[in-house]
C-alpha cells in the first residue's frame, strides 16, 4: 500500500511587499512552569534564527543553503506541510540523486507521486543539519504566480523539533531548544492538535449560524479562509441569497475550481475577525476530513498574530501585531498575472468576470497598469491590490498594442 504525504498546496499569489527591521529578541512578562513567580529580565536565547519576507497575501519566505551550495534559495515556511520539499528543476541543477519511495503527495488539487532525496544537509545560520530527506516536487507554476523563484518547502518534519516564535514586528523566525523555553504569562493560548497537520480551534459565524470546528493551521498558504462544500452544504451555512462568485486556483496536482464568497465572523479564541474573504472548494482528496476539520486557516490571517508554536504540549500562544486591523482584499476582477521568460501575461480569466467583460484574453501581455509600465510581477499585483473602482490595462494581443478598463467588483 501506498504511503501518503500530507501537503496543503494552495497558490492564489498576490504581489509581495517585503519589511527589513532590525533584530529584536522578544522579551516579555514571563512565568516558569508549575510557579506563580513573574520575571521580568529574562531574554529567551535562540537555538537559532531565520529572517523572513512577507508576501502581500501572507506567505513566509525563509533564506536556504542546501549541502555545499553557496547560492541561498528562496523556501516557503509551511505548517501545512509534513515534509521538506524542493523544486524539481533545482533537484536538478543541484544533481541531487532521487528515488521512488512508493509514496505520494495529497493536496487539495489532486494527489503526485512522492520522489525523495536522502541525505542532505540544511544550513541555518552557523548551524548544519545533516542526514536531511528531501522530496521533490514541482514548483514552477508556484514561481510564475508569484514571479520569485521558489525553490522548496520547509515543513513540519523539520519545525516540530523546536519551539517556533514567528515574530512579524522584527521578521524573525526564533528557533528555540523545548527544554530550555520559558513561555509568555500573556499571550493568549490555544490548544493544537496534530492529525498529522496542524489543526487549530476556532468558531465560524454567518448571520445567526455559529459552528465550532478545526482548520488546518497553514502559514503556507497564501490566502484567507478555505471552507469543505461539503460542511458547507452539511451546516447550511450560507443563505441561498449569499453572493458567492466562481473562481479557480492552483493546488497540487493542478488548477482547481472554488467559489468565492466571505463568511461573517471568525472566532480564534478571543480574538474576532469579520467579513473573511473565503474559498469554498470540494475536499475530494478528503484532506480536511470533515467533521473533525472543515478547511484551512491561511497565512493573511495568521500574519495578524506574533505567534509561539509549543509542538511538545499542542500549544500555540498568539499576540496581535500590527496587521491585526489591515484590512481584507475584497476586490474582484477575475484574472490572474503570470510572468514567463520575462515577461508577463494574462491567465486564468473566469467566464462573465470583469476582465472577460472587459474584453481581456488569456496570454495577453501586459505592458502597463494603470501608469505603472515596470514589467514587474510584484509591482504589478500590488498596483492591483491598491486599485479602487477600475484597472486600466495596456496589453499586447498577436503584437498590437491595446487597452481596455476593467470596472472592479467587490466580493462583499
Amino acid at each position: 500500500m501506498k504511503k501518503c504525504v500530507l501537503y496543503i498546496f494552495f497558490s492564489l499569489i498576490l504581489s509581495s511587499s517585503f519589511a527589513q527591521k532590525e533584530r529584536r529578541l522578544p522579551k516579555e512578562h514571563v512565568i516558569f512552569p508549575n510557579t506563580n513567580e513573574f520575571y521580568d529580565d529574562i531574554v529567551n536565547v535562540p537555538f537559532f534564527t531565520i529572517p523572513f519576507r512577507v508576501l502581500l497575501n501572507g506567505t513566509l519566505i525563509i533564506p536556504m543553503v542546501i549541502d555545499s551550495v553557496s547560492d541561498t534559495l528562496n523556501f516557503i515556511f509551511d505548517t501545512g506541510n509534513s515534509s521538506v520539499t524542493m523544486d524539481s528543476s533545482t533537484a536538478v541543477e543541484l544533481h541531487f540523486k532521487t528515488e521512488n519511495p512508493n509514496r505520494t503527495y495529497k493536496g487539495v488539487g489532486g494527489t503526485v507521486p512522492a520522489i525523495i532525496s536522502r541525505n542532505h544537509r540544511l544550513k541555518i545560520e552557523n548551524h548544519v543539519f545533516s542526514n536531511q530527506n528531501i522530496y521533490i516536487h514541482d514548483y514552477d507554476i508556484l514561481s510564475t504566480y508569484i514571479g520569485l523563484k521558489i525553490h522548496g518547502v520547509l515543513g513540519l518534519e523539520f519545525i516540530k523539533n523546536y519551539v517556533i516564535e514567528i515574530n512579524y514586528d522584527s521578521n524573525k523566525v526564533f528557533f528555540y531548544q523545548p527544554n530550555n523555553y520559558i513561555f509568555p504569562k500573556k499571550w493568549e493560548t490555544l490548544n493544537l492538535s496534530f492529525k498529522p497537520l496542524t489543526h487549530i480551534p476556532v468558531q465560524l459565524k454567518e448571520k445567526k449560524r455559529k459552528k465550532a470546528s478545526s482548520l488546518i493551521f497553514d502559514t503556507g498558504a497564501g490566502l484567507d479562509l478555505i471552507l469543505s462544500s461539503e460542511f458547507v452544504k452539511e451546516a447550511n451555512f450560507y443563505d441561498s441569497n449569499k453572493k458567492i462568485i466562481k473562481t479557480m486556483g492552483e493546488g497540487l496536482g493542478g488548477k482547481i475550481d472554488m467559489n468565492l464568497t466571505t463568511t461573517r465572523r471568525l472566532q480564534l479564541g478571543k480574538n474576532f475577525l469579520y467579513n473573511i474573504p473565503t474559498f469554498v472548494i470540494d475536499d475530494k482528496n478528503e484532506i480536511f476530513n470533515h467533521p473533525r476539520c472543515v478547511g484551512i486557516i491561511g497565512n493573511n490571517i495568521l500574519k495578524r498574530f506574533n505567534q509561539i508554536i509549543d509542538f511538545n504540549h499542542n500549544l500555540v500562544y498568539l499576540k496581535r501585531n500590527d496587521y491585526f486591523l489591515e484590512p481584507f482584499d475584497y476586490n474582484y476582477l477575475g484574472f490572474n498575472i503570470i510572468q514567463s521568460y520575462g515577461k508577463i501575461f494574462v491567465t486564468d480569466i473566469i467566464p462573465n468576470s470583469p476582465a472577460e467583460i472587459a474584453g481581456l484574453k488569456d496570454l495577453d501581455e501586459v505592458v502597463c497598469l494603470n501608469t505603472n509600465c515596470a514589467n514587474n510581477l510584484e509591482l504589478y499585483k500590488n498596483t492591483i491590490h491598491k486599485a479602487k473602482n477600475e484597472l486600466l490595462i495596456i496589453y499586447k494581443r498577436d503584437g498590437i498594442l491595446s487597452y481596455t478598463k476593467v470596472k472592479i467588483k467587490s466580493i462583499l
